[in-house]
């Protein structure tokens, strides 16, 4: 019911990246304003990351890609999309904080990156 297609994910890098120059920051495929830097390191980050360059065809490991694809597979399968808040504490989904996991809602736009209010 909720399951987003990576196809679906790499739309929204595709999305993210219009308009962007040559500066790559997390701006161009994030929708958070502000990553505070002591989050940027996150496992969550990297894989971001991973799968913006995925999107651009700057990452063409086969192992890599397959590493980004099932941590999507397992967001869909479990039904939960990544969420920032800089307060947000260690958890499951960063040993330093800052990203964490929610249950997807019906309200939920597409894709695996979420703003909360």
């Amino acid at each position: 019911m909720f399951d987003v297609s990576h196809q679906a994910v790499s739309n929204a890098f595709a999305r993210a990246r219009e308009g962007s120059g040559s500066s790559r920051t997390y701006h161009s495929f994030t929708p958070w304003k502000k990553i505070e830097r002591q989050h940027q390191s996150a496992q969550v980050m990297q894989f971001l990351r991973s799968g913006d360059l995925i999107a651009r065809g700057k990452i063409t490991s086969p192992l890599a890609i397959e590493a980004y694809e099932r941590w999507v597979d397992k967001l869909n399968e479990l039904g939960l999309v990544v969420c920032y808040d800089p307060e947000a504490p260690p958890n499951a989904a960063s040993q330093v904080g800052g990203f964490y996991y929610r249950i997807r809602r019906e309200s939920d736009p597409p894709g695996i990156m979420q703003v909360d209010p």
